[in-house]
């Protein structure tokens, strides 16, 4: 008796201030998760939901089935009861174990989409030649690797959780440019998450950003990711979740923490999406402020 469906599995939807339902995005191509047995059939599955405000997304076993943003102001509820649940049809058993639930303290705003899937309104180039190597194709940021450069944001954000998805169509370097200040310029003054392929959760200080890092894993500029690596083969997307929120960073790829950085410099910035060699898709790039 609520609102009904919101969201189909495998998309990216959002819901306007008027109640309507609009896929604006893939998550995941489940038919192909199944068929490659990611997703279990028979057996035990790992479910994780994760609700910031107005943002819902699901894994299944570790890869997201669908993810939400919700505008529905007057429909939505931001709190409820937690139920398990089992359908009608057939006779059937279903069983559940390991039920834990993390409770998350920041304040979190409205979500917004960052990229459109249709244009690249809200951005713009760090040099007028990088309009040879960025473009839109069926729903999907582009980036063919050369010349070097960004495109940024034209807003400046401060505290948020960060949230796209990236593929390599090729070995190579790219990144993720966080809280950019000064001129646009190769590289600009920021932390970037590392999008080199086989080097995604690494960061690199550019220009003396003031930041506290591991110094056990620090050489450099350059600050070693946690772990060894966790992408998934060429061609497949990655998830790349950014948490920044004062001086806390932290960086976490397909919901693994591999970095963190301490008293980062609080300050309004642009964020950047780096060409540098790679030929690279992004996607579903959903940014959900943090208010303190």
């Amino acid at each position: 008796r609520g609102r009904g469906w919101l969201v189909n599995v495998g998309d990216l939807v959002v819901i306007d201030e008027e109640g309507t339902n609009q896929v604006v995005s893939r998550v995941s191509n489940v038919g192909q998760l199944i068929r490659e047995g990611y997703y279990r059939l028979q057996g035990w599955n790992e479910y994780r939901i994760v609700a910031r405000g107005n943002h819902v997304v699901h894994y299944l076993n570790g890869y997201p089935t669908i993810e939400l943003i919700d505008r529905d102001a007057q429909d939505r509820l931001r709190e409820g009861i937690l139920a398990l649940q089992i359908h009608t049809g057939p006779p059937m058993i279903v069983e559940f174990k390991d039920i834990r639930i993390k409770h998350l303290n920041d304040n979190y705003g409205e979500a917004q989409l960052l990229f459109n899937g249709q244009n690249l309104d809200g951005w713009t180039y760090s040099s007028p030649r990088l309009g040879e190597t960025w473009s839109v194709v069926n729903g999907v940021l582009s980036n063919g690797g050369s010349p070097s450069g960004y495109i940024r944001t034209t807003r400046d954000y401060t505290n948020y959780v960060l949230r796209l998805q990236m593929r390599h169509l090729t070995d190579g370097n790219s990144g993720v440019l966080l809280r950019k200040v000064g001129e646009d310029k190769v590289w600009p003054r920021s932390v970037e998450s590392q999008g080199q392929r086989g080097n995604m959760g690494d960061m690199w200080n550019i220009d003396k950003f003031p930041m506290e890092v591991d110094p056990d894993r620090t050489e450099g500029r350059r600050t070693s990711k946690m772990h060894p690596s966790n992408e998934r083969p060429l061609g497949e997307w990655n998830e790349y979740e950014i948490y920044l929120n004062q001086g806390d960073l932290r960086v976490y790829v397909n919901g693994l923490l591999q970095n963190r950085a301490r008293e980062v410099w609080e300050t309004p910035g642009k964020i950047c999406l780096q060409s540098e060699g790679a030929r690279l898709e992004y996607r579903n790039i959903v940014l959900i402020p943090i208010q303190n």
